[in-house]
């Protein structure tokens, strides 16, 4: 028996062996066997992958590398294939025939590999069919920034663009530098290389700015800190900005600064961006930042940066420059009398692009006389030519020559404003108007106003003017700027350059008896003592140095003079020879101190007057002899504390006066100008002002219809901020009584309202309407007012008081964003009949409102419904939604009240009982919503149970916030982890019930097999003391996460549970202790990793991983976690390979930072190591740290 027993073991074993032995040769043979199935099966792979990726690239989406590399390989492999098989069938029987076993071989061979090769890039392709996106969706605002309007490639720009990309993916280059002359293309080379880094999402931050010749550094300093997001306390003061600026960019990880058009050296430090001798930043800093700089000079690159990579850029070759002039005039290169001269044309421009886009959009859709009549016009012109510019400038000049003579002429006025980067819309608009004798018909203003925005689309046609960075400024590229200055030099209009002495060249302007001078920021401590210009019709002064003096009898033969501009001037007294302005129209003192400016009152013919961010304390009485006055500009004179009685209503002329941030201050015992004067000025159309004291309001404020306003009643307001709108009222009033007739007027037109504490005021359509309800308003604001009962109710019952408000009622169709605030009377929004006028609605946001139970409510004697069924309301374009500190707060959509409940409110139940206490639900739907923010709301429920997320409010969010809310025990239910596949962010804190991310039914038999989030780059977890997974099933991936923050989390031991018997049981797994991460967690692209305040925590990772998982780990921070015994399992210390930073304190237990006997060399690479009390750690010599 023993013996039967013996040989059974030994046969057992013996086969067993074979087995092992035999196995890998059956599965090597097998593919020769296998190779029709396993090409015909790649073929299949590879189809799916394509439509996959066609349709991605449809949705505008940007591909990911790795699928893009899969599919040049497999097109390489289909070539290689297909040639085999071409060879093979080609051969005759009778070569068949005469086949050698060599040759039989070979073919075996062939076979074989090519068998191999497509079973494993089959597997690969079927992993990328596995994922839910074959790209991703870059930020759409960054890449708007960094758009190229009708860019063209050249194959050219190509190496450049390849090796600063490279650069760009090199994490030790921190500087890098771009040059070449002016006009060639620089900018939109940075521009296409920025779009190429967020597609690759090389930078968590990409900011840019321009810096230009004479650079604003407060303006450059806003310009990024807007890209942040971040708003800058003390605004006019660089210091504070660049403070502000550096602290905000310390705390990013990974920057881009891209600045462009440098002209000097740069102190970066000044202006907040915190760069040093090239190196990495900051030692408190572990991310990674990087500088690119683009300028005309490289010389002026190397004195920026330190070990830079730089890199130069020419013009284009002669094929390129031909295609994209072809590319822009389009058919009309094909015309044969047109061919040959645009290849001349193309020539004259040297290469240049801007002057090729220049002139072929001056030639687009023209006929063939005016090609001809180009290229006389170029052959007979003598070439004028720019410093650092090579080019012929004619050919961007035949783009001035065809405009009409006042877009020539504004072109020309353009050339006078500084360095071409920011030029005023209002100054340009406040010229032309003084000059009305070169322009047809402006007797107004808003005439002047409505030629300048028409005649700058003439120019930016061309390309001669670009938008600016802000709607009320336009700039121009320095090269056409320089053009318009030597056009304008030829018309005896000069813009005075910055030569060794510009006094001298401004005399020697004058004695050409000009028609314009212009000295934009020059370096000039001393002017003339008078200039004879007795034709000069325009003279501008900008300048920083206050030292410098007009003299006296400056102003001296002046006397045809139509526009004076003077900035940055201090005026003890006003030049005696200012009084022989007589024909003087335009009279501008910006930014200028101004003691007295009673002179003024004696240029009878002035028509716009203006002080704006002038510091003057007062308007005196001569200025109401000004009765010509059409505009008067006071914005942001904060010092202004008295103008005389009456001056103000003997101005009846006025068209518009701006006094934003100005004349606010009560000065005791002083007689004053009243807002009563307004009413006087009966052509008035433009209105700024700010009123802080609402009982200096009489009846009325305003008897005329105005067309634009900024109009501000009440002490909390503050002037600055953007206002997207051009009618802006925002109202503090103690007593409804000052809500007269012409406050109601107002609120007829306003398109922006602001309302705080509006004292008595209880239902905002029934006493603020004036029975036409808000047709113009986009914008409602509501704060501070704890007598609001609602924004509207069904029939206006308020104290029992009835007005005929019906169903018919067209308030708030307009409406874009509500933001309620502090209103603690408010039940509810909106009833439904009103709701469905807001279905433009697309941000709403209401913060300490603490008894708010709804969005939109219902009222019990307005039947919308039929047995009980209402219909859906679809707020298809809300796309944010933040709801903060809403204690009362339980649902989206309305309760039902039916006859059947004889009055009393009762909550619409759903089929599953659970979700009485969801917010959302099917009566009130969000299908675009994006953003979602939920602070301190008591529900236990966010979505329904067993609804997905497409049937209600999910399907687009991309942004989820959750924050203290107490009762919320799980964020999603398992039913619609499917529809979140947008979602990039997600911030859970302070929940104290929070158990589980996903419910995935514990105790249920049905359980969530993945979960999936395909687009989730930032996850926290933050403050959940009984959060104990993130969910219940199989898998957990999130491909595209980046960084994630667990923190004060102590019952969360495992990430995921494979099912509930496991978690409930608190077994070990694998009868190892419990680790958070394991196979089931996949985490590919994590780059950053926080764990903290993990009380119980015992181990982070299994020794058993998901393929990939934490592969790009860079930075891990450990911090409180008392049970931890090791940071790493042996078996991923090969995985950690990109690893830069480990921190890792005050972990009571922990004893090794691997579980390595000696893991003295543990890391192959540097990395920054930071270990702060660890009594227990046997050994920290990790051996490859700095």
């Amino acid at each position: 028996m023993a013996e039967e027993l013996g040989g059974a073991a030994v046969s057992g074993i013996a086969s067993k062996v074979v087995e092992l032995l035999f196995d890998p040769i059956r599965e090597e043979i097998s593919y020769v066997c296998k190779y029709q199935s396993n090409v015909k099966e790649l073929k299949n792979v590879g189809e799916r992958v394509e439509q996959a990726v066609k349709h991605a690239d449809r949705q505008g989406d940007d591909i990911f590398s790795d699928v893009q590399e899969w599919l040049t390989k497999f097109d390489e492999w289909t070539k290689r294939v297909g040639n085999a098989v071409v060879e093979d069938e080609g051969e005759d029987e009778a070569n068949k025939k005469r086949c050698t076993f060599k040759d039989l071989c070979s073919k075996m061979m062939t076979r074989y590999r090519l068998s191999k090769e497509a079973a494993k890039a089959a597997r690969e392709g079927n992993i990328i069919l596995q994922r839910q996106n074959v790209g991703h969706r870059p930020d759409p605002e960054t890449m708007e920034r960094f758009s190229v309007r009708g860019y063209v490639h050249f194959p050219s720009r190509n190496p450049v663009f390849q090796k600063m990309m490279e650069s760009l993916r090199d994490s030790n280059v921190n500087m890098i530098g771009l040059y070449g002359m002016g006009g060639v293309g620089k900018t939109t080379l940075v521009k296409v290389v920025a779009r190429q880094v967020v597609k690759e999402d090389l930078f968590d931050v990409v900011v840019d700015a321009e810096v230009t010749h004479t650079p604003d550094w407060k303006e450059i300093c806003g310009r990024i800190a807007d890209q942040l997001g971040l708003e800058i306390v003390r605004p006019d003061s660089l210091v504070e900005k660049a403070n502000q600026l550096r602290q905000a960019l310390k705390k990013k990880k990974r920057v881009l600064v891209i600045l462009d058009d440098i002209w000097t050296q740069i102190n970066l430090d000044d202006i907040g961006i915190p760069f040093w001798d090239g190196e990495k930043q900051s030692v408190d800093n572990q991310g990674r930042w990087t500088l690119l700089l683009a300028s005309r000079d490289q010389h002026v690159l190397r004195i920026n940066m330190s070990n830079p990579r730089i890199f130069s850029i020419s013009t284009l070759a002669d094929g390129e420059a031909k295609s994209l002039f072809e590319k822009i005039v389009g058919d009309s290169a094909k015309e044969s009398d047109c061919r040959a001269i645009g290849v001349e044309i193309v020539g004259k421009c040297g290469g240049l692009p801007i002057a090729v886009s220049t002139i072929a959009n001056a030639l687009k859709g023209q006929s063939t006389h005016v090609w001809k009549d180009a290229i006389n016009w170029l052959r007979k012109s003598n070439p004028r030519k720019i410093k650092g510019m090579d080019a012929d400038l004619s050919s961007i000049e035949l783009s001035y020559k065809v405009l009409e003579p006042e877009a020539q002429f504004l072109f020309q006025l353009c050339g006078l404003l500084n360095d071409g980067s920011r030029l005023p819309i209002d100054d340009l608009i406040r010229y032309v108007f003084a000059l009305d004798n070169l322009f047809t018909g402006i007797d107004t203003l808003e005439v002047a106003r409505n030629r300048v925005y028409t005649l700058m689309d003439h120019l930016k046609g061309p390309c001669l003017l670009l938008n600016g960075d802000t709607e009320d400024h336009v700039k121009m590229h320095q090269i056409i700027h320089a053009l318009a200055v030597l056009i304008a030099s030829d018309k005896l209009l000069f813009n005075i350059q910055n030569v060794a002495d510009v006094k001298e060249e401004v005399e020697k302007a004058a004695r050409k008896n000009p028609t314009a001078i212009s000295i934009p920021f020059r370096d000039i401590s001393e002017l003339p003592d008078s200039l004879q210009c007795t034709r000069l019709k325009l003279f501008l002064l900008f300048t920083e140095d206050s030292s410098l003096q007009i003299p006296n009898q400056f102003f001296d033969g002046m006397t045809e003079l139509l526009v004076l501009h003077l900035t940055g001037i201090h005026f003890p007294s006003l030049p005696l020879s200012l009084g022989s302005l007589i024909n003087l129209r335009t009279l501008s003192f910006d930014c200028c101190h101004l003691e007295d400016v009673a002179r003024v009152g004696d240029l009878a013919k002035l028509e716009i007057l203006s002080f704006r961010n002038s510091h003057i304390e007062q308007l005196p009485e001569q200025i109401g002899n000004l009765t010509r006055l059409k505009l008067l500009d006071l914005s942001n004179c904060s010092k202004l504390k008295v103008i005389e009685p009456e001056v103000m209503s003997r101005l009846s002329r006025l068209n518009e006066l701006y006094m934003g941030n100005s004349f606010t201050r009560k000065v005791e015992g002083q007689s004053n100008a009243s807002v009563v004067e307004l009413k006087q000025l009966s052509s008035l159309t433009i209105l700024d002002m700010h009123i802080p004291d609402a009982q200096l309001l009489l009846e009325d404020l305003i008897s005329v219809d105005l067309e634009r306003y900024r109009i501000f009643i009440g002490d909390v307001w503050n002037w600055s901020g953007k206002y997207e709108c051009s009618r802006t009222l925002k109202l503090k009033l103690d007593n409804s009584i000052y809500l007269g007739y012409g406050i109601k007027k107002l609120l007829k037109t306003t398109e922006d309202l602001y309302l705080d504490n509006l004292n008595g005021i209880q239902n905002i359509v029934q006493e603020l309407d004036n029975g036409e309800g808000f047709p113009r308003l986009k914008h409602l604001h509501v704060q501070n007012d704890p007598k609001i009962l609602c924004i509207a109710n069904s029939e206006g019952r308020v104290c029992g008081s009835q007005v005929q408000l019906t169903e018919d009622n067209q308030s708030f169709t307009n409406l874009r964003i509500i933001n309620i605030e502090q209103c603690h009377r408010l039940k509810h929004l909106f009833p439904s009949f009103m709701a469905k006028n807001l279905l433009q609605l697309e941000e709403l946001e209401v913060t300490d409102c603490k008894i708010l139970r709804m969005i939109v409510g219902e009222e019990t004697n307005n039947h919308d419904h039929e047995n009980g069924s209402m219909r859906v309301l679809n707020f298809n374009h809300l796309h944010s939604l933040a709801l903060r500190r809403l204690p009362q707060l339980t649902s989206s959509g309305f309760y039902l009240e039916t006859p059947t409940t004889g009055g009393s409110e009762e909550i619409t139940a759903e089929d599953d009982p659970q979700n009485l206490l969801a917010f959302f639900n099917k009566k009130v739907v969000f299908p675009g919503l994006k953003k979602l923010e939920m602070v301190s709301i008591n529900i236990e429920r966010i979505w329904p149970n067993q609804f997905p997320a497409t049937s209600y409010s999910g399907q687009q969010l991309t942004e989820l916030t959750v924050d203290k809310c107490g009762c919320l025990k799980f964020l999603f239910s398992s039913s619609m982890v499917n529809s979140l596949k947008q979602l990039q962010r997600l911030e859970i804190s302070q929940c104290a019930s929070m158990q589980g991310i996903i419910d995935t039914g514990l105790g249920r038999e049905e359980n969530l097999i993945e979960m999936v989030f395909p687009k989730l780059v930032y996850l926290s977890l933050s403050h959940l003391p009984q959060l104990s997974r993130f969910g219940i099933g199989n898998l957990v991936e999130l491909p595209s996460l980046r960084q994630l923050s667990i923190n004060f989390c102590p019952e969360l031991k495992r990430f995921i549970y494979a099912h509930a018997v496991e978690m409930s049981s608190g077994g070990n797994y694998h009868g190892d202790t419990q680790a958070l991460f394991d196979e089931k967690v996949m985490l590919p692209s994590l780059e950053e990793l926080s764990i903290a305040l993990m009380r119980n925590l015992r181990k982070i990772w299994h020794h058993q991983l998901a393929s990939g998982s934490f592969s790009k780990l860079k930075v891990l921070h450990v911090e409180y976690c008392d049970e931890l015994l090791n940071i790493f399992p042996s078996s991923m210390m090969r995985s950690l390979k990109k690893l830069e930073h480990l921190s890792v304190i005050e972990c009571a237990s922990l004893k090794q930072i691997t579980e390595k006997a000696d893991h003295r060399k543990a890391f192959s690479q540097s990395i920054s190591l930071k270990l702060v009390k660890l009594p227990k750690l046997e050994n920290s010599d990790l051996g490859a740290h700095p």
